[in-house]
């Protein structure tokens, strides 16, 4: 009789609660324009990518409705609704990943991996779902060249994770909008996680496996806006100290920083022209310029955490100033 058991587990394959104890990311990819085909020069743009814990359900917002409402006013709402009064209509989906594809459990039929044209959801989005690996194998799925679409993209900011010190072997993704505060579990105490087990608690913090990852861990605030006239990203992040870094940093797209949220992870921020312009920088290719088009512009002073970081800045150039000058 057990014989006969275990012939029979192992013909029904591996079961489901041990497939769920490292679920995968998976990621929704917005564009403006024609299509989602990006290349240099055309007519549609990556505008943003956020990334979900498969088999977790979600609850987001959207705008209502409208021929008026585009994918430019209407895509911050999916990364926060704090972003804009007009995020109140709600959403809900749970999707898994199944042999390197996305899939709607509800419609496993549909292809979540072609695109889709105008989102019910964001204005005039067009849209699709991608795995990391996809992503990883075709990083010019984010390329983002259509010029209205400058300002929206800078809008957002990603913070990937990787699994080596070269900032090569990318992880995960984490999304936020420039002067959003993220509150993250730290899973410093638990080393035997790879990076992607331990930053999946950044995509999602209240995914069901995190509980055990990040068990009596602090939660951290993460702030950070981009620099506009440059596309670099000032944050700051009190854990920093921790690991011997100063609270608040401003990272270049080249940077490859070694993280005080997760013990076998390193990171980098990207700003969303950053990403646009040169996504293979999520690879670690860093050997060609970044360049940016987004025009110098002022801070927006409504951030409170904007006038900190830029208060911050000031400070520490004048005393460095000074110093040169006394010397």
């Amino acid at each position: 009789m057990l014989l006969t058991a275990v012939l029979l587990s192992l013909l029904a394959g591996p079961s489901v609660a041990a497939s769920s104890n490292n679920p995968e990311v998976y990621y929704s990819i917005h564009y403006a324009g024609g299509g989602c085909e990006t290349r240099v020069g055309g007519d549609s743009s990556a505008v943003s990518v956020k990334g979900y814990v498969a088999g977790e359900s979600y609850e987001v917002f959207g705008p209502p409705a409208s021929d008026n409402v585009t994918c430019l006013d209407a895509i911050p709402c999916q990364v926060d609704r704090a972003s804009s009064a007009d995020c109140t209509v709600e959403h809900n989906f749970t999707h898994t990943v199944d042999a390197g594809q996305v899939v709607n459990p509800e419609s496993p039929g549909y292809n979540m991996s072609e695109c889709h044209i105008d989102s019910d959801w964001y204005g005039d989005c067009n849209w699709l779902y991608k795995t990391l690996d996809e992503i990883k194998a075709e990083p010019e799925l984010l390329l983002g060249d259509y010029s209205p679409d400058l300002e929206a993209r800078n809008e957002f900011i990603y913070l990937a994770f990787y699994e080596d010190d070269s900032c090569t072997d990318l992880a995960t993704i984490v999304t936020s909008l420039s002067g959003q505060t993220l509150s993250v579990p730290k899973a410093m105490n638990n080393p035997s996680l790879t990076c992607a087990e331990a930053s999946l608690c950044a995509v999602d913090p209240a995914a069901g496996i995190c509980a055990d990852r990040v068990d009596g861990e602090d939660t951290v605030n993460l702030d950070a806006i981009t620099r506009p006239a440059s596309s670099n990203v000032y944050q700051c992040d009190a854990s920093n100290e921790d690991v011997g870094q100063e609270e608040c940093n401003e990272y270049t797209p080249t940077d490859c920083i070694k993280s005080s949220l997760y013990a076998n992870c390193h990171f980098r921020y990207l700003s969303g022209d950053v990403l646009g312009m040169n996504p293979r920088l999520l690879l670690g290719e860093t050997t060609e310029p970044v360049e940016t088009t987004a025009p110098p512009e002022t801070v927006d002073s409504s951030s409170s955490f904007a006038l900190v970081a830029d208060s911050r800045w000031l400070w520490t150039t004048v005393f460095a100033t000074v110093a040169v000058i006394v010397a």
